[in-house]
């Protein structure tokens, strides 16, 4: 938003939250409260409202919930507002490390070994193909505490049910079981136009929660 509004552009902000960190930002024009993640439909069709009866020059959904349902519904944005995104089909390859994993492996583009179980009882018995004391449990979707677990032998069935505990939202299927990479936790933020590179950014984690 600061980015934005130092180039005169104003910039509404949605949110399910009411007090969500960035509502409190002088450089958010108007706020606005959007439905919960849990009722796709309510939650799009709020959003074709807002973009039908205010003229917006941009649509920009910033987490991979929302990035997932627009994207169904794109053809329909269109007719109102620029939503800069992939196809829904692009969208869904990578939105899920299920599906990334697959799609990496069939272009063999080189990831720590993984896999994703069908079945709670198959997560002992493959982290045995996984080198180390320590293997990672992910959550098919989103990141943060909720949905990773740094398990050892025979706590791993556990940490795979903790993920699921945070709901079907992010876990429609179980989670995958990917081998333990140890080093300096680096992340890399790319804008594409088909391969074509228009904006990055790189940047290391001092801090993160939880801490391991």
């Amino acid at each position: 938003m600061q980015s934005l509004a130092s180039r005169g552009i104003g910039v509404h902000m949605a949110s399910f939250n009411p007090f969500a960190p960035a509502f409190g930002s002088r450089f958010c024009k108007e706020r606005l409260i959007s439905p919960r993640y849990q009722d796709k439909t309510d939650y799009n069709k709020f959003f074709l409202e807002q973009v039908r009866k205010t003229h917006y020059d941009l649509l920009l959904p910033c987490d991979d919930v929302s990035v997932i349902y627009l994207s169904e519904e794109k053809e329909r944005f269109d007719s109102y507002v620029r939503l800069v995104l992939p196809d829904h089909k692009t969208v869904l390859s990578v939105a899920y490390k299920d599906n990334l994993a697959r799609f990496a492996k069939a272009h063999e583009i080189p990831i720590p070994k993984t896999f994703c179980p069908e079945g709670i009882s198959e997560y002992e018995g493959l982290s045995r193909e996984l080198e180390g004391e320590v293997v990672v449990v992910k959550g098919v979707r989103g990141a943060g505490a909720r949905q990773i677990r740094y398990a050892q032998r025979g706590e791993i069935e556990q940490a795979a049910w903790d993920i699921l505990k945070s709901g079907l939202l992010h876990n429609p299927r179980l989670p995958v079981l990917q081998e333990y990479v140890p080093g300096v936790n680096r992340t890399a933020y790319l804008l594409c136009d088909h391969g074509k590179i228009l904006a990055f950014v790189g940047f290391q984690h001092l801090r993160t929660y939880p801490i391991t």
